[in-house]
């Protein structure tokens, strides 16, 4: 670890501790005036008067560096605490290991979810977070994802919050990460997400996969793993009948409002997508809604640009389904 990030990682515990230790040395120090009366009834008023009278011009004039240094702790984010929107539904086969990436590496205020009524362990997954942390808020909803998104945004109460899709799992430090570009202007920051294929490793293919993801994200969005400005999306009405998509618009939101959304690719995901999805079937009503919701509602017809390259993940992960098959029958 380097000096400054030590540095950093260390300043709100010295601010803290210098602050404590100065306080303290006074109050040994200073000889407040005796209290005139021994009854118990009246012991408190005159300790208040005297403390108020006595203390506070001096921890204004002898304490402003290590209160200085507490102010920008909390200006830099280290106190800070965000609400973090999820929406999931029929999520258990990779709920728990996106739940703990969330709390290890975020700041959580509170975790509000929107669940889709899901029909799986999902409920029972977040009522276990919920009795761990105490602080999970789970909302019931049949619409889109698009109504879902909105719903948790009415009920954040922090200035910056973030969305997180139910099924990535978030890098080491996230947060820590992020916060270096959540800067003036800027509305929102995105961590670079990386469709993970089942059984595949490959260094060449998942870097030209990253590469391909932040240039894609210019003409998309994308909200896997998202931190925002909440005045950036004050007032926002997605369209409902956004099945999927609705991450560009919310993207674009921002981005008229005057915001600069930042790309930081210190800070990234791992996506999981659904064990059925990598089927045909599925795959096909996939296509079917990206063209309708892609290219008809939303009008990105520069994205049919990374279409070969999505349709790789789908042919390299069956190719080896097949080929793992034809090995069994071989034996």
């Amino acid at each position: 670890m380097s000096s400054t990030v030590f540095m950093k990682c260390a300043m709100p515990r010295i601010a803290l501790q210098s602050l404590g230790v100065s306080i303290f040395t006074t109050l040994i120090s200073m000889q407040l005036p005796p209290l005139e009366t021994a009854s118990i009834k009246v012991y408190g008023e005159p300790l208040k008067k005297s403390i108020c009278r006595h203390l506070f011009p001096i921890f204004q004039k002898k304490f402003k560096k290590e209160i200085d240094n507490l102010k920008i702790c909390w200006r830099e984010g280290f106190f800070m605490k965000i609400d973090v929107v999820m929406l999931t539904k029929d999520s258990e086969y990779v709920l728990r290991r996106c739940l703990d990436s969330i709390y290890r590496n975020i700041p959580i205020n509170n975790l509000i979810v929107i669940d889709g009524f899901s029909k799986d362990n999902t409920v029972k997954i977040l009522e276990e977070f919920d009795e761990r942390y105490g602080n999970l808020r789970l909302i019931r909803d049949s619409g889109t994802r698009a109504k879902a998104r909105e719903i948790g945004v009415r009920n954040v109460e922090t200035e910056w919050f973030m969305f997180v899709d139910s099924d990535v799992v978030l890098c080491r430090r996230w947060f820590d990460r992020a916060r270096k570009y959540a800067g003036v202007g800027v509305g929102a920051v995105w961590g670079v997400n990386v469709d993970i294929i089942p059984n595949f490793r490959s260094r060449v293919f998942y870097k030209l996969a990253l590469h391909v993801a932040k240039k894609s994200f210019k003409i998309r969005g994308g909200l896997h793993d998202t931190l925002i400005l909440r005045d950036a999306i004050k007032n926002i009405k997605i369209p409902s009948y956004l099945r999927i998509f609705e991450d560009a618009y919310v993207m674009k939101w921002i981005r008229s409002r005057g915001y600069r959304v930042q790309i930081c690719e210190d800070a990234y995901c791992l996506h999981y997508k659904p064990p059925e999805n990598w089927y045909w079937k599925a795959a096909v009503s996939v296509a079917k809604s990206e063209v309708k919701c892609g290219l008809v509602y939303s009008g990105l017809y520069r994205y049919v640009l990374y279409y070969p390259f999505f349709s790789a993940y789908w042919l390299i992960y069956n190719f080896q389904r097949i080929k793992k098959a034809y090995s069994y029958a071989g034996d």
